[in-house]
């Protein structure tokens, strides 16, 4: 149709508005902007928005932020989920796993060891929650020089029935090569290792999302799995604490 009716293309144009109206309202907890403006925004729809919704806008506004790299801003909404919507379950225990996820990319070991441990406190079955946190509090310990092997230990072996993705089981054999390799285990260090490089050219899971549980693994911790995978001799052993 080269000349719609002018009726045709008014209507058109008025649903096209209100499209985009609706978008832009739609992304103020989304959107990653953090300007005085935008924050005054976000404020006054907070404000609006009905009481049992809020700890979630506060949760994905967040993850914007992150995403942008606004992290000091992110945490700010996050203490308030957990501060303010302390009856909120589900948004609280994943308020906690994001603080972890902050605090363990920036260094603070001791502080994502505390969320970590918090997010299983509050979810033991790792509901609400991205599945991984076994492992993200393994990778806490070990960095930190944490001698507690048997602790290790239960947490890899906790962390295997979650590992439905390969991205999760990569992550889980990494970490497990890794004590391996520190009480000098040098079989199970390569049997790993190994695993974890499998993974990594593993087929897709699901054929409508190709892309969801794929591994995404820097190059040097590619190279460190292979170096682990060829190891020829075992690394200095560390005692495990009796527990």
């Amino acid at each position: 149709m080269k000349n719609p009716p002018r009726l045709f293309r008014s209507s058109r144009l008025r649903r096209g508005r209100r499209a985009g109206n609706l978008a832009r309202v739609a992304d103020w907890f989304r959107s990653s902007d953090w300007s005085s403006e935008a924050q005054e925004d976000f404020e006054t729809r907070l404000r609006r928005a009905r009481p049992h919704s809020r700890s979630q806008y506060l949760r994905i506004k967040s993850l914007a932020l992150i995403e942008a790299g606004q992290v000091g801003a992110a945490v700010s909404l996050l203490h308030r989920v957990i501060d303010d919507h302390a009856d909120d379950w589900i948004q609280v225990t994943s308020a906690h796993e994001h603080l972890g996820d902050i605090y363990q990319s920036t260094g603070d070991l001791a502080g994502a060891e505390s969320e970590f441990r918090r997010v299983l406190a509050l979810s033991p079955t790792l509901s609400a929650t991205s599945g991984e946190v076994h492992l993200k509090l393994g990778e806490v310990l070990l960095a930190a020089g944490a001698d507690d092997f048997a602790e290790l230990e239960r947490l890899i072996a906790a962390a295997r029935p979650h590992a439905v993705f390969n991205k999760t089981a990569f992550r889980a054999n990494v970490l497990e090569a890794r004590v391996a390799a520190a009480v000098g285990d040098v079989a199970r260090c390569r049997e790993s290792a190994t695993a974890a490089l499998l993974l990594v050219d593993a087929p897709t899971q699901f054929s409508r999302h190709p892309t969801v549980g794929l591994v995404d693994a820097s190059e040097s911790l590619l190279a460190e799995m292979s170096a682990m995978a060829k190891a020829p001799n075992a690394p200095k052993r560390r005692w495990l604490r009796r527990t």
